[in-house]
């Protein structure tokens, strides 16, 4: 299962305020600096719903989190690359920290193949372990290839408000069959002012 945990989202109320310079009323803005106001919301929900020529203020709100998810979810992730950044665990590393158990994979349930599956690259990490160092890089490769898409894999991740509207659009409004997805839309629905993101989503799915 795909877990996320929020350890910052930036402040939110400047750059809907400064969304104001371009039509020079910044007068009208109502936000303190820690305080959305409801006069700046409401031009913040118009925006949004303008399109993302309009809300340029979305890709300057960002927020950080820590992702623990299958191998096979941030092959996927990847396709958003476009004004995302992370910090990662290391497969190089971590696949030889020791051995597997279940708690390593992003399992709903347990089966015999998955089972199997684990037991094969204890064996294999076993003769990791016994070969020499200047000779065991094939046998790592073997293990690598034996590990499934469910290992699981930490990222903290930095992610604009609108790569957040984009991948709630591409995985929520139109539904994804990997449950991860699910699991991260519902994590979406939980950031500051989910409105915004919302609004545009659902905007970018009238166009």
């Amino acid at each position: 299962m795909l877990k996320v945990k929020n350890e910052w989202v930036s402040n939110i109320p400047v750059p809907i305020k400064y969304a104001r310079l371009s039509h020079k009323s910044l007068d009208k803005s109502d936000s303190t600096e820690d305080k959305l106001g409801e006069n700046d919301f409401t031009l913040a929900k118009n925006l949004c719903k303008s399109g993302s020529s309009h809300r340029k203020f979305m890709r300057q709100i960002h927020v950080l989190a820590l992702v623990e998810a299958p191998w096979k979810w941030w092959k996927e992730y990847a396709t958003y690359k476009v004004g995302t950044t992370e910090n990662s665990s290391s497969m190089m590393h971590t696949l030889i920290d020791g051995y597997f158990d279940e708690n390593d994979f992003c399992f709903e349930r347990m089966t015999p193949a998955r089972q199997n599956m684990i037991d094969n690259a204890n064996e294999v990490l076993d003769k990791y372990n016994d070969a020499p160092k200047d000779r065991n890089y094939h046998i790592w490769e073997e293990l690598n290839d034996i590990i499934g898409g469910g290992y699981k894999y930490k990222r903290i991740i930095d992610l604009p408000y609108e790569q957040v509207a984009n991948m709630y659009f591409q995985r929520k409004v139109h539904p994804h069959k990997m449950r991860e997805w699910h699991y991260f839309a519902d994590w979406i629905e939980t950031l500051p002012y989910f409105e915004l993101i919302e609004i545009s989503a659902r905007g970018d799915k009238e166009k």
